[in-house]
């Protein structure tokens, strides 16, 4: 996954972490159970910062 400086909108599912940009304020509804959101960076340097947590839903914001 190539990092940027967009926001992107992480989903956690039993199956891994998706992710979608965040032009607007979106929120998945139903069909995930809580999980864990591992999120996984090519570079270890970058910071992230957990704006809000809804559900299973994680919308991260990337400080560079």
């Amino acid at each position: 996954m190539q990092t940027t400086r967009d926001k992107y909108l992480f989903v956690g599912t039993n199956d891994g972490v998706y992710f979608t940009e965040l032009s607007k304020d979106f929120w998945f509804s139903g069909g995930f159970q809580d999980r864990e959101v591992s999120v996984l960076l090519e570079d270890p340097k970058d910071k992230i910062v957990f704006a809000g947590v809804e559900g299973s839903v994680y919308r991260v914001e990337f400080k560079f």
